[in-house]
């Protein structure tokens, strides 16, 4: 055998010698500890150091990112303990976080919402998004399109059935909604049919006769006054997104009418009734009023508040002026006031100067969220 080869074998023998037996005898070092520090999420109930998201192992040192983003997008780390969301809108149910599913057939239509362009998605589309703004180019709603037909003057036979001609607050009459929506007649008044309106939409309607209660009327219309007397009256006062309402209202707008403070608490049977809110039964009497997200009972409050609705954060939150049937239900120094004439009374602070239609047309009967009694205002 030559030299060469003979080096050969020997090289050969010690590679195979070493595959078996010069192995490190120590054993390797244990991989570092995750931080899971300020940029890291944790998913519910992992806590073996390996972080998942959607089911998928992050690498160490990986960085979970907004549903979604890549790497490159500039997309930044999520804070602590905050759940990532699903590309799809919040929804109308209160769980958190939003699902596809939160949303009903209906809630919206297909136009869009976009940037200083607004189009009412109560309402069939008017054709390619307008963009609200004024000839400064500010915001203005009253540049958006009217979300009904004109018409002339009150009781025009132009407004279709359970429509009426009224004053948008934009210098111009239209056919605007006549009744509170509903998704069948439970909703209304005694006496009053859920009408059609539109594919998607309806509201109810009385045939004739005077109102029996404010479900009867338009959108900030209080039905008062007396056996065949009893009339809608208009207590629209203007807000904004901005504007807080007194306690008991919420600030209600749509394309081409001026916003207006509505009542947000009102007798309904079907949560369709209630657009964005619920149908809730929060002061425990059987009889259902719609509400918005958040606590859904005044018997999961503390002794003294109710479940009401706060109109700064437009939420149910346990406090003060929310629904009662007597004063035992309030707090230290409050009376159960009827403030809107819908048989759904509040609680207000002691000293309250008003009550349902005792204001001047135009004007409310609420409490501003700065405190204070209850009084006729003509602004929020």
């Amino acid at each position: 055998m030559s030299r060469q080869r003979l080096a050969f074998g020997v090289i050969a023998l010690s590679a195979a010698l070493c595959l078996t037996g010069c192995a490190d005898p120590k054993p390797a070092p244990a991989p570092p500890t995750r931080d899971l520090g300020a940029d890291a999420a944790r998913d519910a109930g992992n806590a073996d150091g390996d972080v998942t998201v959607d089911g998928e192992v992050l690498a160490d040192g990986e960085v979970p990112l907004e549903d979604g983003a890549t790497p490159d997008d500039g997309a930044v780390p999520l804070d602590d303990g905050a759940v990532p969301l699903d590309a799809a809108l919040p929804g109308d149910d209160g769980a958190t976080p939003f699902d596809a599913g939160d949303f009903d057939a209906g809630d919206f239509d297909a136009g869009p919402i976009d940037a200083g362009v607004m189009e009412d998605a109560s309402y069939a589309d008017f054709g390619p998004p307008v963009a609200c703004v004024d000839d400064a180019g500010a915001f203005d709603i009253c540049a958006c399109p009217a979300r009904a037909v004109a018409c002339s003057s009150p009781g025009d036979p132009a407004c279709p059935a359970g429509t009426a001609c009224l004053d948008t607050g934009c210098g111009a009459t239209a056919c605007l909604f006549a009744g509170a929506p509903c998704v069948d007649s439970t909703d209304c008044a005694t006496g009053a049919t859920c009408t059609g309106v539109s594919a998607t939409e309806r509201v109810c309607a009385r045939p004739s006769g005077p109102c029996v209660d404010s479900r009867d009327c338009a959108g900030g219309y209080a039905c008062e006054g007396t056996g065949a007397a009893r009339a809608c009256v208009n207590r629209r006062i203007p807000c904004s997104y901005l504007d807080a309402c007194p306690y008991g209202f919420n600030c209600h707008a749509e394309a081409g009418v001026t916003g207006y403070c509505e009542r947000a608490y009102t007798r309904c049977s079907n949560d369709g009734a209630c657009p964005g809110r619920r149908c809730l039964d929060v002061d425990g009497d059987r009889l259902r009023e719609c509400g918005y997200s958040g606590c859904t009972s005044s018997s999961s409050c503390a002794a003294g508040q109710q479940c009401a609705f706060e109109p700064m954060r437009i939420t149910m939150l346990c406090g003060s002026h929310g629904v009662c049937h007597s004063a035992a239900d309030c707090g230290s120094g409050e009376v159960c006031l009827d403030v809107w004439g819908d048989g759904v009374q509040q609680c207000e602070a002691a000293g309250s100067t008003c009550s349902a239609g005792s204001c001047p047309a135009g004007q409310l009967c609420g409490a501003s969220v700065s405190g204070g009694v209850a009084q006729c205002r003509a602004v929020p």
